[in-house]
């Protein structure tokens, strides 16, 4: 079943997909050398509670930057990084890296029950148990790409998100920032350390040590 058509026949889910300030920002560079970039730079819905929105919403970036290399070099090379607002080891990332979501996957049991505006702990109450194949009220499908791609920070940075260490301590750090490439055609060279753990607890962010609640991913890409 086609996404669009999955929003469509649900109307908690299209309440929500249409409330969501999400941003997706996608453009073709063309190198001085090398070959052209389609490069998709992404801020994902930020609810805990909605991890198959951040799913529905990276298909449809990928099907944007497909139509855009199809209309203008469907020879780029993928890149799509940004706040994801999920873990290493979640569901949009898995799809990405993996290129297969399928059905059964645990993240789409948000959807049973997913109210809009309604806080955390009432959509946890809201959420059955019971994953629905279709979409009246949730949503689960198979989600699949063709991309190689690979997460530049898998193994090299333990967090990225900084921003409730004062309140929570080391135990609130995560890495939900990532960087995903086409393995198949670049490789990953260098990357910028994090900042350790008890300078992050020291200063608080924001912070005049650290300007935002995120810090940086910065990456060295280079042609294959």
């Amino acid at each position: 079943m086609a996404i669009s058509e999955c929003i469509r026949g649900n109307d908690a889910l299209s309440e929500a997909m249409s409330k969501t300030t999400s941003v997706a920002q996608i453009a073709m560079l063309q190198p001085t050398c090398g070959r052209c970039l389609c490069v998709a730079n992404n801020h994902f819905f930020g609810d805990p509670a909605a991890p198959h929105i951040r799913l529905l919403q990276s298909a449809m970036v990928l099907e944007q930057c497909r139509d855009m290399m199809e209309q203008h070099n469907d020879e780029a090379i993928l890149l799509v990084g940004g706040d994801f607002n999920s873990g290493i080891n979640e569901g949009i990332c898995e799809f990405l890296g993996t290129g297969r979501v399928d059905k059964s996957h645990v993240d789409w049991l948000a959807s049973t029950g997913y109210v809009w505006g309604a806080n955390i702990a009432e959509k946890a109450e809201n959420q059955g148990s019971t994953l629905l194949e279709g979409c009246t009220d949730g949503v689960a499908v198979t989600l699949k790409h063709d991309w190689d791609m690979a997460n530049a920070v898998t193994g090299l940075m333990e967090h990225t998100w900084i921003g409730h260490v004062r309140q929570f301590g080391l135990e609130s750090l995560a890495c939900v920032d990532h960087v995903f490439y086409d393995c198949s055609k670049l490789k990953l060279t260098g990357l910028v350390p994090e900042a350790p753990a008890e300078l992050i607890q020291e200063h608080g962010a924001p912070s005049s040590a650290f300007a935002s609640d995120h810090v940086a991913v910065v990456v060295d890409l280079a042609f294959l």
